[in-house]
């Protein structure tokens, strides 16, 4: 909950000789709210305030109107001096926590942005946002706003309990318990952090006892399967859960031919699904065309083998799969989705948007079709439009890490490198296991001249996934314009062997070898270049042929 804080900035309590002269009750510290909402509104009304004079009457009477849980005109005086002055972080914040009390999160979460980019020391700024979070129920991302706030202010009792009950929410009781013996040991009086502790001990011991609800019973609710369908339950659990020992539970259950062919259809899906987690595309496949030919009205099937063509590259298939899906099942929003995922795959960015365009139509929570969307638009080079799906994802789903690289993403193209590293940043803490946001804060370092940081990400994103020749490709095009060659040639080794056809690889280390003075290596990149784009299709081969030119003109120097 946000406290009724008094606005206690400087530009607020500063009284001019004008403003002096009118009733002292507007400005008084001993004055009841009735009598400074009198007082305030006639030097408002009086017309001879000045701006600045007029902005501290303002704050003086929504602070009252405030008092009185008058909101609705606090509101608008807090906008009046917003209108104002701009740059008052006081007013955003407590407009934001207006917004928050009236459970407005999104608007309180735009003004307590605004107030933490005009005063970024503010730790009650950052508390409040988080609590906003809570309430939209983006719990990881309030945590990571808790976690500003206490760097900010490590003595912070009300930093450390909230965040100790945004991890009480998540069952995360050891964490939640700490942070209220460190609400406790700092103000050993703090009105919850005592009961909060009782109940996250009791949240653990009470969870330490509880039993899993069993997946049949779900399966059987959606299937129609009841419990005497089956002597042997676990395998259908191990089955469905898709863990150690789900191939053999599925395989025993496809092959008892006690069970209907429509239940080991499902169960040929289940085991589909865990061969394509591993990446065992063929299986996957076998598995999905002979659950088609069981159950061939169903359009969840097509849907899945239409995902696992995807993942196998064969778009076309894929294609085709999601057609027969949406056919089947006109309203099938997630064969939209994953329909517009595959145009987006091949390149055909507008036929992607007509289909996320569909799916949020169906369902206009979905979260995945804004991100989506948003690359799209990304791709197109639209980024307004991408951020606006971006932010609408976020909206939606404030915990969802890669919606805030997304945004981060698009507020680099569009020149804003600060609000990038922030946005950046949040998706690292959130998921710090994913290798993308520690390459776009890379390109965000690189963008402010800050290379060792950006060097240090790139190096954090190879190590999480080094297989990434995205990553290897940016850290050698640093380290490239720093004049060490010699990594940025391992780099593009490492990125040419993951990607044998890229002409543009071959070409940057061809440019890398004329740096290091390796003409003959040179050459052989360049002319590998130019087989790979034969008819300048990529715009490499022309390039490619100047620097052969080049290398011609250098060595005629030497």
């Amino acid at each position: 909950m946000i406290a009724a804080a008094t606005l206690a900035v400087s530009n607020l309590t500063c009284v001019s000789p004008a403003a002096a002269q009118q009733p002292d009750a507007c400005l008084g510290a001993s004055v009841s709210s009735e009598e400074r909402i009198e007082s305030c509104t006639a030097l408002i009304q009086s017309g001879g305030l000045g701006q600045h004079d007029l902005s501290i009457a303002l704050a003086h009477r929504a602070e009252a109107y405030y008092q009185k849980n008058e909101y609705d005109r606090a509101l608008a005086d807090f906008t009046g001096l917003i209108q104002i002055d701009a740059k008052n972080d006081a007013a955003f914040y407590k407009r934001g926590a207006i917004y928050f009390l009236q459970k407005d999160y999104d608007r309180a979460i735009a003004d307590y942005d605004e107030a933490i980019r005009l005063n970024p020391q503010s730790a009650e700024a950052y508390r409040a946002r988080a609590s906003a979070y809570v309430g939209k129920g983006g719990v990881d991302r309030a945590i990571v706003d808790y976690d500003e706030a206490i760097r900010l202010e490590p003595a912070y009792a009300d930093g450390y309990n909230e965040r100790g009950e945004a991890y009480r929410r998540k069952g995360d009781y050891d964490r939640a318990i700490a942070d209220f013996d460190a609400a406790i040991r700092i103000d050993p009086i703090h009105p919850t952090a005592s009961d909060n502790r009782s109940l996250a001990l009791k949240s653990k011991a009470a969870s330490a006892s509880a039993v899993r609800p069993e997946v049949f019973d779900l399966r059987a609710s959606v299937y129609g399967i009841s419990a005497e369908d089956s002597e042997d339950r676990s395998d259908i659990g191990v089955c469905s859960n898709g863990g150690p020992g789900a191939i053999e539970a599925c395989t025993k259950i496809v092959n008892d031919s006690s069970y209907s062919s429509k239940f080991r259809a499902v169960e040929l899906l289940h085991r589909a699904t865990v061969y394509g987690a591993d990446a065992k595309y063929d299986l996957a496949l076998q598995d999905l065309d002979q659950a088609i030919r069981m159950a061939p009205g169903a359009g969840a099937f097509y849907n899945v083998r239409g995902q696992t063509y995807g993942l196998k590259g064969d778009y076309d298939r894929a294609i085709q799969d999601f057609d027969e899906a949406i056919r089947l099942i006109p309203n099938f929003a997630a064969a939209f989705y994953n329909r517009g995922r595959t145009y987006d795959a091949k390149g055909a960015h507008d036929s992607a948007i007509k289909d996320f365009d569909q799916a949020i139509s169906l369902n206009p929570k979905y979260v995945l079709a804004y991100d989506k969307r948003g690359d799209a638009y990304f791709a197109k080079e639209d980024y307004r439009r991408a951020l606006a799906d971006y932010n609408e994802a976020l909206r939606l789903d404030p915990d969802y890490a890669t919606g805030y690289g997304g945004r981060a993403s698009a507020y680099l193209m569009l020149g804003d490198a600060d609000r990038a590293l922030s946005e950046y940043s949040v998706a690292i803490h959130l998921s710090p296991e994913d290798p993308s946001p520690y390459r776009g804060r890379g390109a965000a370092y690189v963008a402010k001249g800050d290379y060792q940081r950006a060097l240090a990400d790139y190096a954090t994103a190879i190590r999480l996934d080094p297989r990434s020749a995205a990553a290897h490709i940016a850290r050698a095009q640093l380290v490239a314009s720093r004049g060490d060659f010699d990594l940025a040639i391992a780099d593009l080794d490492a990125a040419i062997a993951l990607a044998t056809q890229r002409a543009d690889l071959r070409l940057m280390r061809g440019i890398v070898w004329i740096g290091k003075q390796d003409y003959d290596r040179a050459a052989a990149d360049l002319d590998a270049a130019i087989a790979l784009d034969p008819d300048n299709a990529g715009r490499v081969a022309a390039i490619a042929q100047s620097m052969k030119s080049e290398i011609k003109r250098l060595r005629q120097t030497e």
